[in-house]
């Protein structure tokens, strides 16, 4: 009798929120092999001939819905219902009715650390080749981000440490709030118990996080916690062993009403990395009080110029495009790109996208302005902006086309870079 599989298409986007859900399934009394591949065509193929039941799972973004959709038409015309196939992440926890209808049997909705593994038993206690579909499954939230191991030592993966889960701001145009329960901290001492195992594992080891406001780590308000980033800082760096430590970077940018004197100095003296990122988002305080941003532009002011004063770099998003944003607002944050510039920062520039389960969910971008354009182009040739822009208003312009909205105005643009 054939041993049945569970496949995960893992893809440079996606790894990080499966390794979640692969600690909880080997914790859990689930009986399967666990394949992990990229390929997950041929990986079905190989998993078809050596093991039954077989189901395979994604995890996607709104950005990539026309490929995960080509990809489940082609998985669909060559196995059929002799694979059961599982949706989760962002777009599915949106819109999971919508992700049912490209072919999917199950959809996971919101966190799936405690639901995974029951689905994968229901599945594969399903008759081989009878197909459960129209289903979709409420996450839990995680009550403790302790529960699970950030990284999967037993798999190889580990990815950023997840330090914090959920947002208690609700910013219009993001869909964090939506997905996720309330907000959760990784203790300090997880954290450094994982990176104690990690910095032993190689000669060298780098840590990153992943937080939707790494200066917001361990607080309980609406103000940052000071003496929890010093602890976790201090901690790890007190680990024996080579390694580096980025802090307020990529994937864990900070808000600017966070950055504080003494939060730089702490990162100045105890991490590695030479820059701070934090989102300003738009450089009108207009436009900031619409998408419910809760900050003032005087703060990313205070913020650039804290970061500067401990010797660091602030690096500072922005994103135009917005729904409420005027031609007079464009201008403004491009003058205020101009200052953080002037100042020693560099600045990275999005376009609006309208993120299912955002509140401006459906709602078409605002025309950028040429003006701003041209100028935008000529900041990153010299290296003082960067961006995925173009590729952020294609995918604007491609939602509000399937809306069957106003075409968006696309001239020349930053490149993706």
């Amino acid at each position: 009798m054939k041993r049945p599989a569970v496949l995960l298409h893992l893809t440079k986007k996606n790894w990080y929120s499966f390794v979640p859900l692969i600690n909880s399934l080997d914790q859990s009394s689930v009986e399967a092999e666990l394949v992990l591949s990229a390929d997950v065509l041929q990986a079905l193929r190989e998993a078809r001939r050596k093991y039954e039941p077989v189901i395979c799972c994604m995890s996607f973004f709104s950005t990539q819905l026309g490929q995960v959709a080509r990809l489940v038409e082609k998985i669909r015309s060559e196995f059929g219902n002799e694979v059961s196939l599982v949706a989760g992440g962002p777009h599915a926890s949106a819109l999971p009715r919508e992700t049912l209808r490209l072919g999917f049997d199950v959809v996971v909705k919101g966190e799936g650390e405690l639901v995974f593994p029951e689905v994968v038993k229901d599945l594969l206690a399903r008759k081989h080749g009878s197909r459960w579909t129209g289903k979709v499954v409420e996450g839990v939230p995680l009550p403790n981000l302790d529960m699970f191991p950030a990284v999967s030592l037993q798999r190889g993966l580990h990815p950023p440490i997840e330090i914090t889960r959920g947002c208690p701001f609700r910013c219009k145009f993001c869909s964090v709030p939506h997905i996720f329960g309330p907000v959760r901290h990784r203790s300090v001492e997880s954290v450094v118990q994982t990176a104690s195992r990690l910095v032993r594992l190689v000669r060298r080891w780098d840590f990153r996080f992943i937080s939707p406001n790494s200066l917001g780590y361990q607080s309980r308000s609406k103000a940052p916690n000071e003496e929890a980033v010093e602890r976790l800082l201090t901690s790890l760096r007190a680990l024996e062993g080579e390694k580096r430590i980025y802090f307020g970077t990529f994937p864990s940018e900070a808000r600017p009403d966070f950055v504080t004197k003494r939060m730089v100095e702490l990162i100045a003296d105890l991490a590695d990395n030479r820059s701070v990122c934090i989102g300003a988002q738009s450089g009108s305080d207009a436009v900031l009080r619409k998408v419910g941003r809760g900050h003032t532009l005087d703060e990313v002011y205070s913020a650039a110029g804290l970061i500067l004063d401990a010797g660091l770099r602030p690096m500072i998003d922005f994103i135009l495009g917005f729904p409420c944003e005027s031609e007079s607002d464009q201008l403004k944050t491009l003058e205020v790109m101009r200052d953080l510039v002037r100042m020693g920062g560099k600045v990275r520039v999005h376009h609006f996208m309208p993120l299912p389960g955002s509140a401006m969910s459906g709602m078409a971008a605002s025309r950028i302005a040429p003006e701003v354009l041209e100028e935008i182009g000529r900041m990153a040739l010299r290296g003082w902006a960067s961006g995925a822009f173009a590729q952020q208003m294609r995918f604007a312009r491609e939602s509000a086309l399937a809306r069957g909205s106003a075409s968006i105005s696309v001239t020349r643009g930053v490149g993706d870079r």
